[in-house]
């Protein structure tokens, strides 16, 4: 050991102290010492803590031979005494270890090294048996507040030890328990065979009991019977006892015997619903079926006979994660509801309704869960038609306005190409050619803008920048209303993130304008505005769908006729309107208030006739938007070094350009006019080609497919995908490692190529 140990040295000569010190001080060991030459001394020195070991003379001024051991032990508490004798007497050194000390020592035969050890040993041994006697502490509290009844025996059966809870389980106090026979506990018809059973363990070593958790009958005192599991383990090979653990099983047989009446009970109740509509299933923990009536069966297209056991994670979900999501959420709260996607008889999707509820026992613990589903596939599916036909009523009241503004580009466009074409100036060319750029720049936005309101299917929830939703639909509305209409906008401070889906909450903007627009037919202003606020309980009012918290909110403002309130009342309605006959459907305004309640959001309406309207969408916030635009450097555009590039695309005029566009910028090209001769060359110059540009809608074999063939030959090729109808994801296009939105310039091609090389 080496360790400091502190050792308190009880001995009335200076010299014998000195030689101590000058022996310990030649050992192995590392000690400190103090002194003390009475015993009353030493109980100070140990009433000040720190104190290892006691090396103890006994004959001392203030006590003499074995009462200053029992002082001492008294004094010293678990600190080990060393006594140090002049006499070598095996009587007193025994009465000394029997007192209380670690060992005896005649202080003629002592020296250094020998005196270390035994230091050492007696240090060690007292830890011993302290950690021995926690230990033994430990156990026997456990065995004390155990709630399953312990017993200890011999190995004839007869009990040694009797925990409270066997007191209550069995109606036998301690006293009345010990001596008497573990047998003595079960009914006497069952006594010979587990005697029996114990004599042959004792005997050879084997048996059916030890190691083993058996079910049989207990007897209470009183003489009345009920079920136990009994486990018996050898407590010791050295002592031939053994240990048993007893619980009482009544509980558990009268709540497993309940649940089985409860699932009974269920399942005739659920086969009166047969003909109903809802699909109604009973499941275990582990989340096998144990029921399924007619109607699930009509719903899934399977039979229960078929079904029955078989997993539901497994069977019904595609994607396991949210049925483990939901699990986690019914366990709990007892319950859940919502909406899911599950799988049907061949392979075919359904959207449920789903209600869960999760069943317990007597004791409260749960045993199975019960699902009632009802199939809203169809009304799903009539809600993205609704949807979708309401976008096309809102695009509609637009098309005018965007059939203006696009002849109003071309116009321009094509004035130039005659003027190009006639001997005109450089710099008058310069400025047609910019006037060209400018234009078809304008018309590409339109077109953009038009199709991310258009493309109205439902998308995944993600982070919208609010800022630039407002900005989007600013700009659609600039371009396509009566220039008599001014429109401004004010996003103040930081906008929080919503989490949405940002074409449905773009319809909701544009369908809030397009009524705006038609308050003032004469002309007027339209504000369009962002912020951010924060609603307490005494701003949400009294409606009890709205929560106190974060919202991001978008207002849209107008200066026309305002709203009545006999309108108010009804505005929301679907199919009312109040615009003449022809002009519009009734199913903007309940449109926007169903996507902004599905995002967990409402509106409210402020009007005054004559004076204006102001609606107002809360949402709730998720985080802070990013602040300002990176200013980080451009990339160095250094021109091509004869690197090979492959473009794909089934526009003659498009594929001549940029082939022109590239070769200019000091690359060499290879042109595929369709998929197939894509593939064709990438295979005959797959070890040349440096990058891949293809257009991913083409006829036949599209980009997608292409861009699959040619991975199969190269898996690390560089692919740029472009199109005019928005970026493909990452999943859909492995190896995509840029994106060209259609239009794009020779100088947006070139970045795009640049930053490919570079990886």
């Amino acid at each position: 050991m080496n360790a400091l140990l502190h050792v308190l040295l009880l001995e009335d000569s200076a010299a014998y102290a000195n030689y101590i010190r000058d022996e310990l001080a030649s050992g192995a060991g590392a000690f400190t010492i103090s002194h003390a030459d009475r015993v009353s001394a030493a109980v100070v020195l140990l009433g000040a803590g720190g104190i290892d070991v006691i090396l103890l003379d006994l004959g001392l001024p203030d006590s003499d031979g074995l009462a200053t051991v029992h002082r001492m032990v008294e004094a010293a508490g678990d600190v080990p005494i060393v006594v140090l004798s002049g006499l070598a007497d095996p009587g007193l050194a025994t009465a000394a270890v029997q007192a209380g000390a670690q060992d005896y020592l005649v202080k003629t035969e002592l020296e250094g090294r020998v005196l270390t050890r035994v230091i050492h040993y007696a240090v060690e041994r007292r830890a011993a048996q302290v950690r021995l006697r926690e230990r033994d502490a430990h156990y026997r509290s456990i065995v004390e507040s155990s709630l399953d009844a312990i017993i200890s025996m011999d190995e004839a059966g007869r009990i040694i030890e009797f925990n409270p809870a066997a007191e209550s389980m069995f109606g036998r106090t301690r006293s009345q328990a010990h001596g008497s026979e573990l047998a003595d506990l079960i009914p006497e018809r069952m006594r010979a065979q587990h005697r029996a059973g114990l004599a042959r363990y004792v005997a050879t070593g084997k048996t059916a009991i030890v190691g083993r958790r058996l079910e049989m009958t207990g007897l209470r005192a009183d003489g009345s019977e009920f079920p136990i599991e009994l486990a018996i383990s050898r407590l010791s090979t050295a002592l031939p006892h053994f240990i048993g653990s007893i619980r009482d099983l009544s509980e558990r047989r009268r709540a497993e015997e309940a649940q089985q009446r409860a699932l009974e009970r269920i399942a005739e109740q659920a086969s009166l619903l047969d003909g109903a509509r809802d699909a109604i299933h009973v499941r275990d923990l582990d989340h096998r079926i144990s029921y399924f009536n007619k109607s699930a069966e009509r719903m899934h297209g399977w039979a229960a006979a078929d079904i029955a056991g078989q997993s539901v994670r497994e069977r019904f979900f595609p994607d396991p994660a949210i049925f483990d999501a939901a699990m986690s959420e019914l366990f709990e709260r007892g319950g859940w509801q919502g909406e899911l996607t599950v799988a049907g008889h061949g392979g075919s999707r359904l959207t449920v309704e789903s209600r869960w509820t999760l069943m317990l026992d007597t004791a409260n613990r749960p045993r199975a869960v019960l699902v009632i589903d009802t199939d809203i596939t169809e009304r799903k599916d009539l809600e993205r038609r609704f949807f979708r036909a309401q976008r096309m009523e809102s695009i509609g009241t637009l098309a005018s306005g965007i059939a203006h503004d696009l002849n109003n580009v071309l116009a321009p466009v094509l004035m130039s190409i005659e003027l190009l074409k006639d001997d005109t100036a450089a710099d008058e060319r310069l400025q047609i050619i910019e006037m060209i750029e400018a234009s078809t720049r304008r018309g590409a936005e339109m077109v953009r803008q038009v199709l991310s309101f258009v493309r109205g299917v439902e998308g995944e929830r993600t982070a919208v920048d609010i800022p630039r939703l407002v900005s989007d639909v600013e700009k659609i509305v600039t371009d396509t209303f009566v220039k008599s209409i001014i429109v401004r906008t004010d996003i103040s401070g930081a906008i929080p993130t919503v989490l949405g889906d940002a074409t449905q909450l773009h319809q909701v903007l544009v369908n809030l304008c397009v009524n705006a627009r038609d308050a003032m037919p004469d002309g007027g202003t339209l504000s369009l505005s962002a912020s951010a606020q924060q609603l307490d309980e005494r701003e949400i009012g009294l409606d009890a769908s709205v929560r106190p918290g974060a919202y991001t909110v978008l207002r849209v403002t107008d200066t026309g006729s305002g709203i009545s309130p006999q309108v108010i009342d009804r505005m929301f309605e679907p199919f009312f309107t109040s615009k003449p006959f022809g002009l519009g459907t009734g199913l903007g305004l309940s449109t926007s208030l169903a996507i902004v309640k599905s995002h967990g959001g409402f509106m409210r309406v402020e009007s005054e006739v004559g004076r204006g309207s102001t609606f107002a969408v809360f949402l709730p916030a998720q985080g802070m938007g990013v602040a300002s635009v990176s200013t980080a450097a451009a990339p160095d555009l250094a021109r091509g070094n004869g690197e090979l590039v492959l473009v794909v695309d089934d526009e003659e005029a498009l594929l001549m350009m940029t082939s022109l566009a590239l070769e200019s910028f000091g690359y060499r090209v290879l042109l595929a006019a369709d998929g197939a001769e894509a593939i064709a060359l990438f295979s005959e110059h797959r070890a040349d080609i440096a990058v891949v540009v293809t257009d991913m809608n083409m006829p036949v074999t599209d980009g997608f497919a292409v861009i699959r063939k040619i991975r199969e030959i190269t898996p690390d090729v560089r692919v740029i995908a472009a199109s005019g109808l928005g970026p493909p994801t990452a999943a859909q296009v492995p190896g995509m490692v840029r994106f060209l939105p259609k239009p794009y310039t020779a100088d947006t091609l070139r970045k795009a190529v640049t930053a490919a090389l570079r990886g």
